[in-house]
């Protein structure tokens, strides 16, 4: 069904991989992709659509990101990565190693934090940390939670605003918690300015203005 354009339509591991890369650039950084620059192959043969998908992108601070996804990297799993790097430090995190998050500073010997022990008010971290994040462990530290336990935590969070909803209270649905109607417009304007921008050789393509 990836491979089929009818169903999967422009971009086969780009509108599938891709589009959780682009979320997590988008949730991680606060900033929004406002051109591209793609290039969609297919190495495998016979496949119809992309399996390799590399998009450099201008942000909306006048940044630059690198967001590629591939169904080809034999041995690399289910290899997500962040690597943010900006004036004042640089983040990295991997989620084949979920426990801990490095940031590089300037002159200082590098920060490691690691899941459930984390406080604030270190010089870097600030001590009003949100509790709701602060809450996101449920287990000690070193004892790795499950996968699945994120999408608990996510719908968990969806059902409470829900609720508030249908009571008559007031409720945030700022996309910090859970995707909302304009991170899926994100999404399918991206791959569609991807897909225009491969069509024309990495032709640099501007995302279409939100209505």
């Amino acid at each position: 069904m990836r491979q089929d354009p009818k169903r999967a339509g422009g971009s086969g591991c780009g509108g599938d991989i891709g589009t959780h890369a682009l979320m997590q650039l988008r949730y991680v950084t606060g900033l929004d992709v406002t051109q591209v620059s793609t290039q969609m192959e297919s190495f495998v043969e016979g496949r119809v659509l992309d399996d390799h998908f590399t998009t450099y992108c201008k942000l909306s601070n006048g940044g630059k990101a690198l967001v590629r996804a591939s169904q080809i990297c034999i041995g690399l799993k289910n290899d997500l990565g962040l690597l943010v790097a900006g004036t004042k430090g640089t983040l990295r995190w991997r989620q084949e190693e979920p426990e801990s998050i490095t940031i590089h500073l300037p002159n200082q010997p590098d920060r490691v934090y690691w899941r459930g022990g984390i406080t604030g008010g270190d010089g870097f971290l600030p001590t009003d940390l949100p509790a709701d994040l602060m809450a996101e462990p449920t287990i000690p530290s070193g004892h790795p939670e499950g996968f699945h336990d994120a999408f608990a935590r996510l719908h968990r969070s969806f059902e409470a605003d829900v609720r508030k909803w249908k009571a008559g209270e007031p409720f945030s649905c700022d996309g910090s918690k859970y995707a909302s109607v304009e991170d899926g417009w994100a999404g399918i304007a991206f791959i569609e300015a991807c897909v225009e921008s491969s069509r024309h050789d990495g032709a640099w393509t501007a995302l279409p203005a939100k209505n």
